[in-house]
Order: C-alpha cells, then structure tokens, then sequence
C-alpha cells in the first residue's frame, strides 16, 4: 500500500487519506482478475 495523499497532498482533502493498494502479481497471478 502507497499512501499517495502523503506523497502527493494535492490528491486528498487535508483531512482526508489517500492508499493505493496493488494486488496480484508473479506469485499471484489469480489475484489480479479478483473481484473486490
């Protein structure tokens, strides 16, 4: 997880938080067509 709002303020209100999360990947290929 990036926490984008930390790296880059102007993405989230100053109240607020912004993740971004990837999953999946060369040990779980399966994971990337998953359904949240």
């Amino acid at each position: 997880t990036i926490f984008s709002s930390m790296m880059f303020p102007d993405r989230a209100p100053s109240d607020q938080y912004l993740y971004t999360t990837f999953i999946g990947g060369t040990r779980n290929r399966d994971l990337a067509g998953a359904s949240l």
